[in-house]
C-alpha cells in the first residue's frame, strides 16, 4: 500500500474521484505520475450529488491544461443508500460508537474500492483514492488496517498484483490544501458541502473542515458560501 506522494509512474492509473477537494488533489498527483488516468465516479444517490457536476468540470480542466488522457466512467451505485437508510445513530455495541457520524454508509468504501479494482483489472495494478487522516477515526472502512486487509483480499481475489495508492492517508485537511496549492489544483472546481445547494452552506461538517483548512494555510476558499 503506497502512502507517499509519488509511487513509481504507471502507464495507467485508476482514480476514484468524487468532485471533492481531496480527490482533486489525488487526481492531480496521479496525472503527474502516470501517462493516463481513468477517473471513476460513483452515483449512489448521495445527498450531495452536486459534487459529480464539479468532477466533470475538473476532468475537462485537466484535459485542457495538461493534455492528459482522461477516460471518465460514471458507475451507478444508488443501492448503496439503502445500506444507510434510517441510520441516524450507531448501535451501542459497535466499535468506537461515539466517533462514527450519521453520514457513514456501512461498507461504502469497501464496495467502491473493490468495484474500482475489478473494473481496472487487468489494465492497471494501482488504484488511487483520497482517503485521509481525518477520515480514519469516524469511518471504519477508511482505517489503515481495514484498507491493508482489503488490498490483500483484492490481490488474492484477482490473482494478480494490486496496490492501493493513498497519498493523503497520513495528511490532515490543512496539509491536503497545502499540497493542492503546490500542485496548482483549481479549488474552485471542487465541492465539499453535504447540502448540495446553490452555494455551500458553511455549516455542515464538510464545510467547517474545508474552511478551517484554507484558513490554516492563510488562503481564501474560492467557493461561495451561504454564511
Amino acid at each position: 500500500m503506497f502512502t507517499d506522494e509519488a509511487p513509481a509512474p504507471q502507464n495507467r492509473t485508476y482514480v476514484i474521484a468524487s468532485g471533492g477537494l481531496d480527490s482533486a488533489v489525488v487526481l492531480h498527483l496521479a496525472a503527474k505520475n502516470s501517462h493516463a488516468v481513468t477517473v471513476l465516479t460513483f452515483d449512489y444517490d448521495q445527498r450531495h450529488i452536486k459534487e459529480l457536476e464539479y468532477q466533470r468540470r475538473m476532468n475537462e480542466h485537466l484535459r485542457e491544461v495538461g493534455g492528459y488522457d482522461i477516460f471518465e466512467l460514471q458507475v451507478p451505485m444508488k443501492e448503496l443508500t439503502l445500506l444507510g437508510a434510517g441510520m441516524h445513530a450507531v448501535p451501542t455495541d459497535a466499535p468506537h460508537p461515539s466517533l462514527i457520524p450519521p453520514t457513514w454508509l456501512p461498507g461504502r468504501n469497501l464496495i467502491l474500492l473493490t468495484y474500482a479494482a475489478a473494473y481496472g483489472y487487468p489494465f492497471s495494478s494501482v488504484l488511487v483514492a483520497g482517503i485521509h487522516a481525518e477520515d480514519t477515526p469516524g469511518y471504519p472502512d477508511c482505517r489503515p488496517n481495514a484498507l491493508r486487509h482489503l488490498e490483500v483480499a483484492i490481490e488474492e481475489g484477482l490473482g494478480s498484483p494490486f496496490a492501493l495508492w493513498l497519498p493523503l492517508l497520513n495528511k490532515t485537511k490543512a496539509e491536503i490544501v497545502k499540497l493542492g496549492q503546490e500542485l496548482g489544483v483549481p479549488f474552485n472546481l471542487t465541492w465539499s458541502c453535504y447540502e448540495g445547494g446553490e452555494r455551500a452552506c458553511g455549516k455542515c461538517d464538510a464545510c467547517i473542515r474545508r474552511l478551517a483548512a484554507f484558513k490554516a494555510n492563510g488562503l481564501k476558499d474560492p467557493l461561495d458560501y451561504e454564511y
